[in-house]
């Protein structure tokens, strides 16, 4: 449940959290609402629950939430990072398989009568994913009293105003833009003695998912809580020969020529894209070798850069890709919902919309590792957030515990067992939810992999904004023909270079 606005969007059709993963129709797994028992007769926490007495369904001034929607072109991924919202998946791996055990949990030392405010953006599914792991927290620690109050929109900016203000909550999501900003202020707590408290450690999360959140010090300021990976999903009815795994650009070339057939109103491309979004073709332009900034430089409109950009829009112009715009469609996963492209690059925020029981889509589809690029490598950006605890909380050590086990292997467990979203600690890949036969469990195992050699798509600290921007305008323009790939790429540069040079 992760976060540049593109993210943001596309973590709120999802997961990020939507993170991510409902399940699929047809032949995919089918989308139910599953219970979750507690042992011991414990009750069941994946139902809603009133957490500590004082949940709100209504926006409250604390913290953001993702900003776009599927329908919001630009937005981020319907939600990838972060968002992953979605509805609780059945049948994708064995959510009977496991059992929330609070006696189990490992905790910490906190203060008595403590009372916390947590704050999180995200879609109705996902503030209840939440409402589900603050009621866990609340089996471990019965007496914290919490109060939660969702930001569906304008999160960083609310949770900036309140900073401002010394209104903070105590728990609260943060965004990748947000350490540069927090950590040099002291808004957030240091982690690290309450992870090591509990003989815990940043170390046991991917180190691609925690650089962002950690200070010069190397102190841990979030733990982050769930992320996407991108891959390429495809439609399992329309190709000819799925793509395989390993293969190359070239071969990628070569399968959407293949994947391309008809004309007009009916024709269908063999991939389809989104201008809003550098990640997009950013994942086969970092495979290349091409960096998006160097040694605090823009350094994108490199010749790997320009190369990347201008293959892309070579196909587009033969007509073997197309635009959610050219066909009638808001966003990507429209594009490939609606058959007009056998394949699109996505993360897990696509799963809850494609398999969303109210839309009908009826679209069989699995995924595959995107292409190893001209360096031999291969690449997927990240997209995540954290949960971080305020420095300034009247109850710092509870605040800290909350902040623990909402990003602990336990908690995170529960939340994989509904398809909502990827755990970020490393060693799960044999979860029985990932070890289970559907395409659900098979494409969130997929994604999970990816962290391992996944990049950040976070560029250039508090210009990252910014950053993005320019890479998605500099895309328009070379789509639209407007510049040439080098053009476009020069300006891009220009822009990103002056962004990073008003933050230094």
């Amino acid at each position: 449940m992760c976060k540049s606005t593109r993210w943001m969007f596309l973590i709120a059709v999802l997961v990020i959290s939507s993170l991510l993963l409902s399940a699929c129709g047809g032949s995919n797994a089918t989308a139910t609402t599953g219970t979750g028992t507690t042992s011991g007769g414990a009750a069941a926490t994946d139902t809603p629950a009133a957490v500590g007495g004082a949940a709100t369904d209504t926006p409250a001034a604390a913290g953001g939430a993702a900003t776009d929607t599927p329908a919001a072109t630009g937005g981020g991924a319907a939600t990838p990072t972060e968002a992953m919202a979605g509805t609780p998946a059945a049948g994708g791996g064995s959510q009977a398989a496991f059992k929330f055990d609070p006696a189990a949990y490992k905790k910490n030392a906190i203060e008595p009568g403590a009372q916390l405010r947590v704050s999180s953006w995200g879609t109705t599914e996902e503030q209840q994913v939440n409402r589900d792991a603050l009621a866990r927290f609340n089996q471990v620690y019965p007496d914290v009293k919490i109060t939660y109050e969702p930001v569906p929109t304008d999160y960083s900016t609310k949770l900036l105003a309140q900073v401002k203000g010394g209104s903070q909550p105590d728990v609260f999501y943060v965004d990748v833009d947000l350490p540069y900003q927090l950590i040099p202020a002291g808004v957030l707590q240091d982690l690290t003695p309450a992870l090591t408290e509990v003989g815990r450690s940043k170390d046991d999360y991917f180190p691609s998912l925690t650089s962002v959140f950690l200070g010069p010090d190397g102190k841990v300021y979030g733990l982050p809580k769930d992320f996407t990976s991108m891959a390429l999903f495809y439609n399992t009815d329309m190709v000819k020969t799925p793509p395989k795994a390993g293969w190359t650009q070239d071969d990628f070339t070569a399968w959407v020529k293949a994947n391309t057939g008809g004309s007009g109103a009916t024709q269908v491309s063999g991939f389809g894209t989104d201008l809003q979004f550098f990640p997009y073709w950013g994942n086969f332009a970092l495979a290349n070798g091409a960096k998006v900034i160097d040694n605090n430089k823009c350094a994108i409109n490199s010749p790997a850069g320009v190369a990347t950009l201008d293959w892309l829009t070579g196909l587009y112009k033969d007509k073997f890709v197309t635009l959610s715009t050219d066909v009638g469609a808001t966003w990507e996963g429209e594009t490939f919902a609606k058959k007009r492209a056998a394949s699109i690059i996505v993360g897990g925020w696509v799963n809850p919309f494609l398999t969303d029981p109210k839309a009908h889509w009826d679209v069989k589809y699995d995924a595959v590792p995107l292409p190893v690029g001209k360096t031999g490598s291969q690449v997927t950006t990240l997209g995540f957030n954290a949960w971080g605890a305020a420095a300034k909380s009247k109850y710092p050590k509870a605040a800290a515990a909350l902040a623990l086990f909402l990003s602990s292997r336990e908690n995170e467990d529960a939340i994989l067992q509904t398809g909502f979203a990827l755990p970020t600690l490393k060693g799960m890949e044999n979860d029985p939810f990932f070890q289970g036969s559907s395409p659900l469990s098979k494409i969130s195992k997929l994604l999970y992999e990816g962290a391992s050699y996944g990049i950040p798509g976070v560029w250039g600290g508090k210009a990252n904004q910014k950053v993005q921007k320019a890479l998605n305008d500099a895309t328009e323009r070379a789509f639209a023909k407007t510049q040439t790939g080098q053009q476009a790429l020069d300006q891009a540069c220009q822009e990103i270079d002056a962004a990073l040079a008003a933050v230094r």
